[in-house]
């Protein structure tokens, strides 16, 4: 079994013996010198290869995809010249981006079973970095794309786990006019559609308004003389501006009928107001029936009853009683 320093030493000339290689010597210098303060012991093993790499990713100031590239040849130099394979799971993004860093993190906490400790093991990064990023994210100094502020409200700490109200899913798509075209003329056909109108608008004003002004009028020129197609649908997004992230519910709450997609989607319990034929009334902690959807209402059981929804006689849907009141 080899000591660990000449392991070290023995990678080091080789690093010196290169003369173009992207990385400093110096900087290569300052990686390995912190690699040695945190190894346990003096022989080289594959467990304490493994778990040494991550502290150095950790207690490198500068950046850590440098030290990553510097302890991957390390690594790899281990393997080669001493046989010592160590299993090692690097980041799947460049953790020295906070941008990247804090979209794998709300990917990363959708799931509500993953907690800030599997966080802390997937990136490479210090616990304080971690607190840092999630408080941009509800707002603290947020981070800024496309001209917006990225904002994740109703953010909740409870047993070391991150619960969001819903779930965000980062898609910061890189689209040319044809495809943004289909894309639009999709979400205008599912606007007519009561149940996804809001949350289809909201969607095609966020790319409408993403769009440079050539964009938009080559659009509307495409729309107009070569498809027949009535642009006022299209020209009215530039009157709604959607935040960067926006929660079912706030969406929802903006439109009765979408107020039901989410609770259908996530299987809450909502209260609903509707018209009847005796005039208004209302149900108490309705849920949706399986299967039960059709193109003008929805079927839903309240108080061991079921009761078929028209979407054009629901005045008002909340998941709180004293709201419809």
């Amino acid at each position: 079994m080899a000591a660990i320093r000449e392991v070290c030493e023995s990678f080091m000339e080789i690093r010196r013996a290169d003369k173009y290689h992207s990385i400093k010597i110096n900087t290569v210098e300052g990686i390995m010198k912190i690699f040695l303060e945190k190894y346990p012991g003096t022989e080289l093993s594959a467990v304490a290869l493994s778990g040494t790499i991550v502290e150095t990713v950790r207690s490198y100031s500068s950046s850590k995809a440098t030290a990553i590239e510097v302890l991957k040849e390390f690594q790899g130099h281990a393997e080669m010249k001493y046989g010592i394979r160590a299993m090692i799971s690097y980041p799947k993004v460049d953790i020295s981006n906070s941008f990247e860093r804090m979209m794998y993190i709300v990917k990363f906490l959708q799931d509500s079973e993953k907690t800030m400790a599997d966080l802390y093991d997937e990136i490479w990064v210090s616990e304080r970095t971690l607190e840092e990023d999630l408080a941009k994210l509800r707002g603290k100094d947020p981070i800024q794309v496309l001209g917006r502020q990225l904002l994740v409200k109703d953010i909740e700490r409870r047993d070391g786990k991150v619960l969001f109200s819903s779930t965000v899913h980062p898609l910061f798509l890189t689209l040319n006019l044809s495809q943004a075209l289909t894309m639009l003329m999709g979400l205008k056909v599912m606007a007519r559609k009561p149940l996804y109108s809001e949350y289809a608008k909201v969607t095609a004003a966020a790319i409408w308004n993403q769009l440079s002004d050539y964009g938009r009028n080559r659009l509307l020129k495409v729309l107009k003389e070569l498809l027949g197609e009535e642009t006022r649908w299209y020209e009215s997004l530039s009157s709604v501006e959607p935040e960067l992230f926006s929660t079912e519910s706030e969406i929802g709450s903006k439109s009765p009928k979408s107020a039901i997609l989410d609770c259908m989607k996530n299987k809450k319990p909502f209260n609903v107001e509707y018209l009847s034929e005796d005039g208004p009334a209302w149900l108490k902690g309705c849920r949706v029936l399986p299967r039960a959807f059709t193109g003008e209402g929805i079927s839903v059981i309240s108080n061991g009853q079921e009761h078929f929804l028209v979407f054009d006689k629901v005045i008002r849907v909340s998941n709180l009683l004293e709201d419809l009141l």
